[in-house]
């Protein structure tokens, strides 16, 4: 009975246990980590040499326990009822088989389940090493037992599996931080972030970029004057830089370094505080527009249309919005304000019809 509960409890322990917990582990108790990471490394043999043992237990104990408890109970028959001999000696071994049953169930298969469904890395931390043994004694009947294993499923035209580790579906993963969320381990806030993050990995550039004609942008040809009012009507660090003669955006302006280069010199000299930026595909997934905002330390890119128009800029805000929602500073405009920005800037546009 002990060994059937033993071989249970460490099935639905290295099946449950996360893999994440592992990992864990063996960064911080390595020493401690190294039977239950080979155990689920090779979940397949590990799964086979449990169910080697819960067989193997099964049968000894009704092997030997069935006849045990028979021979207990058919004295009892025997003089308590006028049984004859044979009715005694088979309501005997009925009543031992249903007692065995019972006491298998519960406390071979509930019992053990239940302990390691609720403290799974308890459970397999206890019971890795003793099964990693087991499986080394038994492991040419392992082998053997795996391999007709799949030799039966392929001949019943399937695959058989690599492995047990499941791979949850964005989906999945978003329904496990509602879960954990509704159970109290994480706050809202902190599901919103994570349940935006998920989505990151659904959403392109596109979802998130500023289309061409709600840029602010500087012309090349601007007066110093022209660039100031522009600046501060804007009220953005970078702005891209417009160039009438290539009827396109030629790079992006630090405004901080405009405003410098006017203090210290007295000028304005658009053409030095210009720097290439990023350029992104439309349909380039924000997960990789993330990626390279960080790697190449820019915070705005310029996107475009599969036939290299550009069509509108992305900012790496834009895309933490994405996952945090809405970023607002002390310097952002109320809505009534912004409307009355855009509309100064629609007939900005009407008047220059080269600017995009």
């Amino acid at each position: 009975m002990t060994a059937n509960a033993f071989f249970v409890a460490a099935e639905f322990a290295l099946v449950t246990v996360r893999h994440t917990w592992v990992a864990e582990l063996t960064r911080s108790r390595p020493g401690a980590a190294t039977h239950v990471r080979r155990a689920v490394a090779k979940l397949d043999d590990t799964i086979a040499a449990t169910q080697l043992g819960i067989t193997i237990a099964s049968i000894a104990l009704g092997w030997l326990g069935e006849p045990a408890l028979a021979r207990l109970f058919e004295p009892f028959f025997a003089s308590v009822v006028s049984f004859h001999r044979a009715a005694a000696h088979t309501a005997a071994t009925a009543v031992a088989f249903a007692a065995i049953t019972f006491l298998h169930v519960v406390l071979g298969e509930l019992a053990p389940k239940a302990v390691a469904l609720g403290q799974p890395e308890r459970v397999a931390l206890a019971t890795a090493r003793p099964l990693l043994l087991f499986g080394a004694v038994f492991r040419p009947i392992i082998l053997a037992m795996n391999g007709a294993g799949n030799f039966v499923v392929k001949r019943l035209g399937f695959v058989p599996p690599t492995g047990h580790a499941r791979v949850h579906s964005v989906g999945e993963l978003k329904m496990l931080v509602e879960e954990t969320q509704g159970a109290g381990s994480l706050d809202p806030v902190s599901a919103e972030v994570v349940g935006r993050a998920l989505e990151l990995t659904e959403r392109r550039v596109y979802d998130a970029m500023v289309p061409r004609a709600r840029v602010a942008s500087l012309d090349l040809e601007m007066s110093e004057g022209e660039i100031v009012d522009r600046i501060c009507a804007a009220e953005f660090t970078r702005m891209p830089v417009w160039s009438r003669r290539k009827q396109r955006w030629i790079g992006v302006a630090n405004v901080k370094l405009l405003l410098l280069q006017q203090a210290r010199t007295g000028r304005l000299r658009l053409r030095d505080a210009i720097y290439q930026p990023l350029t992104l595909s439309r349909g380039a997934p924000l997960a990789l527009a993330l990626r390279a905002f960080r790697k190449r330390k820019q915070h705005l890119a310029f996107v475009v249309a599969d036939d290299g128009a550009q069509i509108g800029i992305v900012t790496l805000e834009d895309v933490l919005e994405q996952m945090v929602g809405s970023i607002d500073d002390e310097l952002d405009l109320r809505e009534g304000e912004r409307d009355a920005r855009m509309s100064r800037a629609s007939v900005e546009k009407a008047e220059r019809p080269s600017l995009p």
